[in-house]
């Protein structure tokens, strides 16, 4: 979604200038109007910014995640307080280093002000706020329980950061042993074996075939680089192409599954994500076919996006959860068992925390 540079001024006449995503200008002036603002010029994306304007632009970076998180803590500490929705957000704004992310506050209280309920507002904002962020809330709205689904959601995001910044953590040092390793094998095949190819020459010895497939590599690699960088860059397109087919996709993903090491990792991820997703919304009272709806749309792998369509479609048709999560051969049996012990128990939100942990 491209973002439009603007001028417009407020009720009292003031000018403001900032930015806004929008499809196009016409979506841009009427996201502009909604923040209570009157635009005047809306630029196109691309435009050069005036110099004066540099430290702005500058400032106007994403919103992050511990920003989102700290934003959802904040709201939830003031309104259990029973400070009202819209003066809660306007404390947070106040409160809010980003430039970004203070319009966006503006934007959701404006939309509060226009009669749009917190979820439907949020739902504006589907790169910082995600449906199931905006589900949780609604939820929360419905009950009379925002602060305590925010809280929760908090929790959520918390996990979330922990887990990325442990698998980052885990990652590192694999990674530094692998870029110093291409780096070794590289020198070595660029640098000191083609010294040697003139001492093979003059001996005239019969070279072993492990030798001969140095020394070609090394010939390539010296002679040949740029073709390699070229089929690599041209390799990396055409997958990247075909992993936006949905064919090809879902062969990558399941690919990605059976690889050796990486697999078995990654499938935690996907199932440590799925069940806390899953937990948030079945503890905060979504039925669970609706739950599985919701966490459908939020996970990267087609392979188990598919699963839930089938877990969906057997619930709707009177079977247990169980029963499709078991037929799939993707989950452990320990995560089956207690999906199982859930159902049976009427504890499945407990049984998707523990299965996350």
């Amino acid at each position: 979604m491209p973002t439009f540079t603007y001028k417009a001024r407020d009720a009292v006449g003031r000018l403001t200038r900032g930015f806004i995503d929008a499809e196009d200008q016409l979506k841009a002036a009427f996201n502009i109007e909604k923040l209570g603002l009157s635009p005047i010029d809306i630029s196109t994306p691309g435009r050069p910014y005036h110099p004066k304007n540099l430290m702005m632009v500058f400032s106007f970076k994403k919103v992050s995640r511990q920003e989102a998180l700290v934003f959802t803590r904040q709201l939830s500490t003031l309104i259990s307080t029973g400070a009202p929705l819209i003066q809660s957000l306007n404390n947070v704004r106040e409160q809010a280093q980003n430039i970004r992310f203070k319009q966006v506050i503006a934007g959701l209280i404006a939309s509060l002000e226009g009669g749009l309920s917190f979820s439907a507002a949020l739902s504006q904002y589907p790169h910082i706020f995600p449906k199931l962020y905006v589900s949780l809330v609604k939820v929360g709205e419905t009950a009379g329980l925002l602060d305590k689904v925010l809280a929760r959601l908090a929790d959520l995001s918390t996990q979330e950061i922990d887990m990325q910044s442990r698998l980052r953590s885990a990652l590192v040092y694999p990674a530094v042993l692998a870029g110093i390793a291409f780096l070794i094998v590289n020198f070595v095949l660029v640098g000191i074996l083609p010294k040697f190819v003139s001492i093979f020459e003059a001996s005239s010895a019969k070279l072993p075939l492990p030798t001969k497939v140095l020394l070609s590599l090394s010939y390539i690699l010296n002679r040949f680089w740029w073709l390699l960088i070229l089929a690599v860059i041209f390799g990396l397109s055409s997958l990247r192409n075909y992993h936006r087919s949905p064919a090809g996709r879902l062969k990558i993903d399941a690919l990605l599954l059976r690889l050796p090491f990486a697999g078995p990792l990654l499938l935690k991820i996907m199932v440590a994500r799925f069940s806390r997703s899953t937990a948030a919304l079945v503890m905060s009272g979504v039925p669970v076919l609706e739950a599985l709806g919701v966490v459908e749309t939020t996970v990267a792998n087609v392979v188990l996006e598919r699963i839930i369509q089938n877990t969906r479609f057997a619930i709707s048709q009177g079977q247990s959860l169980t029963e499709p999560f078991q037929a799939s051969g993707l989950f452990p049996p320990m995560v089956i068992q207690l999906i199982n012990t859930g159902e049976r128990t009427g504890r499945l939100g407990e049984m998707f925390e523990q299965i996350a942990a």
